[in-house]
């Protein structure tokens, strides 16, 4: 078990007991034997239950400890990633062995972790919902805190609402966000205010030299020739993405597991939300999408070509197109209804090469499994998205660069419950607010230094209708 499904446990354990002994005092009666021992049962498992998660805490906090960094011995080999420095730039480090998320994941939990250890002295997730939910009854825990973030008035909730103690707003996100393939690859990057200005790729043209800059190959004292280097801003706003719930008092009171159920439900709904915006965001108001990038090349279909059909010429093709310098970060993004045509896509194998007069006598699988479990296509992660258009449709496949789309997100993700919104359905109301954008780094298609076709960091399948 998680340490949040330890804690959650230690106070379904204590509600049990609590619920026996308020019983016998509402009858205004001893406990009975039945009764007593029902409880010690209880203490006995809270108390097993409560080494386990000591357990676990001390593990994570020599974890912690493990990960810090220590001082550099040999210099590692750069490359640019998602720390940003003061002036937006982003800092060199280790490249991660091929195939391996990036450091962005380490990058996106800070963003979260900024909130971490403030529980306001609440043991679980769950003890803080049950006092969210007596508090409009007048059973008011003063461990309660309005539901305001200092300095952030669009964050303000109205009378009665409680903020969710941000050490468990960062386990429901991290919890969420453990299985979003596409969001952990992205670079992530905090926005503290509410606009943020990063550096982008200026000139896409590599025949008259790499970002508008050509070397010049000189002698000894010789002029070397003035360049001015091609950059362009990349401006990322925070946009609000909100979601707000409501459960019945009954069901709160009755299963006491209701609201962090919930409050985890939109921490999951959050990432799905931020996926489909990092993959198909239209902008504006919302992130610009990996598919809706002027980046993108586009692959068309084969003559000929059967409709809503994947065959290897397609994948080949669109790996052809992909700018060197992504070939080992990339990652091809398929929606679920191409599956059941990738999974029969085959590299012919032709033996008139080797001497044979047979033509096409075989092939291999165009996807593979790997040690994982999950599918690899020429070498490459593939994940599949639900929120990826149709087969046939443009951009059901696609072969993307992550480490090129750049999230900006605000730190203050506030998660809120109020008893007085619906306060004349008896219901209880969950909010949760985040705020961010994102965009690729790249404004359109790379021609490359030998001319020929572009390249880009995005490659997207044409309509095959």
């Amino acid at each position: 078990m998680t340490i949040q499904q330890l804690q959650q446990r230690l106070a379904d354990l204590h509600a049990q007991a609590e619920n026996i002994q308020a019983k016998a005092d509402c009858e205004n009666r001893d406990l009975t034997e039945t009764e007593r021992d029902s409880i010690n049962v209880l203490f006995g498992e809270f108390d097993d239950v409560e080494r386990e998660l000591q357990t676990r805490q001390r593990l994570e906090r020599q974890q912690t400890r493990m990960a810090e960094p220590q001082p550099r011995k040999t210099p590692p080999a750069m490359r640019r990633t998602n720390e940003p420095y003061p002036s937006g730039e982003f800092a060199p480090q280790p490249i991660p062995y091929p195939g391996e998320p990036s450091s962005v994941v380490s990058s996106f939990r800070a963003v979260l972790a900024q909130g971490r250890g403030q529980t306001d002295g609440f043991a679980s997730l769950s003890q803080f919902m049950r006092a969210a939910t007596e508090a409009p009854k007048g059973i008011q825990d003063p461990r309660l805190r309005v539901a305001r973030m200092e300095g952030q008035n669009e964050y303000e909730g109205g009378a009665g609402g409680w903020m969710i103690p941000t050490q468990y707003i960062v386990e429901i996100l991290e919890q969420a966000f453990a299985t979003a393939g596409l969001l952990q690859r992205v670079r992530t990057i905090p926005m503290i205010s509410n606009a943020l200005n990063i550096s982008g790729f200026g000139s896409h043209d590599h025949s008259g030299g790499y970002a508008g800059i050509t070397g010049t190959w000189t002698g000894e004292a010789q002029s070397i020739t003035v360049q001015t280097a091609t950059v362009r801003a990349l401006n990322l706003r925070a946009h609000k993405l909100a979601f707000l719930l409501k459960a019945s008092n009954e069901l709160l009171t009755d299963v006491p597991s209701t609201g962090s159920e919930l409050a985890v439900t939109m921490g999951e709904a959050l990432a799905a939300h931020l996926e489909g915006a990092i993959l198909t965001g239209s902008g504006p108001g919302k992130p610009i999408g990996v598919l809706e990038s002027n980046a993108a090349v586009v692959v068309t279909k084969e003559s000929g070509q059967t409709a809503a059909t994947v065959v290897w010429t397609n994948i080949v093709k669109m790996f052809s197109r992909l700018v060197p310098a992504s070939h080992r970060t990339a990652v091809w993004i398929v929606s679920q209804s191409t599956l059941a045509q990738l999974l029969t896509v085959y590299r012919p194998i032709d033996d008139s090469g080797f001497g044979g007069s047979n033509g096409i006598v075989g092939g291999v699988p165009v996807i593979a499994t790997d040690d994982a479990g999950g599918f690899r296509m020429l070498g490459l992660p593939v994940l599949v998205s639900e929120h990826a258009p149709a087969l046939g449709s443009q951009g059901d496949i696609a072969l993307f660069d992550p480490a090129q789309y750049v999230l900006g997100l605000k730190p203050q993700m506030a998660v809120e419950t109020s008893g007085h919104v619906f306060f004349n359905t008896d219901e209880t109301a969950f909010r949760l607010i985040a705020r961010g954008d994102g965009l690729c780094r790249y404004a359109q298609a790379i021609t490359p230094a030998n001319g020929g076709d572009t390249v880009s960091p995005i490659v997207v399948l044409g309509a095959r209708a």
